[in-house]
């Protein structure tokens, strides 16, 4: 499952719009409703919101979950293909 805000969206970035950071109430409930009969997830996370959220991922490591690295962060798409 990938583990980001949209305030890590360079398209929301850009924007100017006001996101709050922590629009990540899905995640628990996520992770509770795999923790009922027992399904263990590896959690994708942008490299710069795991210091943010590390008490939460160490919760769910601790629970059984697996960490991957998604990416640092997300940047936006280059306008000319690279050859």
């Amino acid at each position: 499952m990938d583990v980001e805000t949209f305030a890590d969206t360079e398209c929301i970035r850009a924007s100017g719009i006001s996101v709050d950071e922590d629009l990540m109430d899905g995640l628990d409930e996520y992770i509770r409703i795999m923790d009922r009969p027992g399904i263990k997830n590896t959690l994708f996370t942008v490299g710069d919101l795991a210091p943010r959220i590390a008490d939460r991922l160490r919760a769910f490591l601790a629970n059984g979950h697996k960490l991957a690295m998604h990416s640092h962060t997300h940047i936006a798409p280059m306008d000319e293909p690279v050859e």
